[in-house]
């Protein structure tokens, strides 16, 4: 409904609104019995209001972390230079758990051992 929008597209904020103003639509194609309590959870979510919502996005941000170190080794295998230093700065601002911190952290080592 939204694509996939960027900071580089468009402002934080815009995304937001965007993204918020998009969730009526993206729920009412879900059956009528889980339309409310997904659409809950989904704006619990965005907001961060629970520490469920901060766990997934803290996951969301690693898993796309550790997606970058693996396109960037992709790249390094075909000699080409590619820099995605900015989603392991996301993830490294939104990682508060003792594991994840962990998972980012060996993600990093691998990654500064091939520079």
């Amino acid at each position: 409904f939204t694509g996939d929008l960027t900071p580089m597209n468009i402002s934080f904020e815009e995304k937001r609104r965007r993204e918020m103003a998009a969730l009526p639509a993206l729920a009412k194609e879900l059956p009528k019995e889980i339309e409310g309590e997904a659409l809950a959870l989904i704006q619990e979510y965005l907001a961060a209001e629970s520490d469920e919502a901060r766990l997934v996005e803290e996951a969301d941000k690693l898993d796309t972390a550790l997606q970058a170190g693996s396109y960037e080794a992709a790249a390094r295998a075909a000699n080409i230079q590619l820099d995605l230093s900015e989603f392991f700065d996301n993830a490294r601002a939104v990682c508060r758990g003792r594991f994840s911190k962990d998972l980012l952290r060996a993600a990093e080592s691998r990654r500064s051992c091939h520079p």
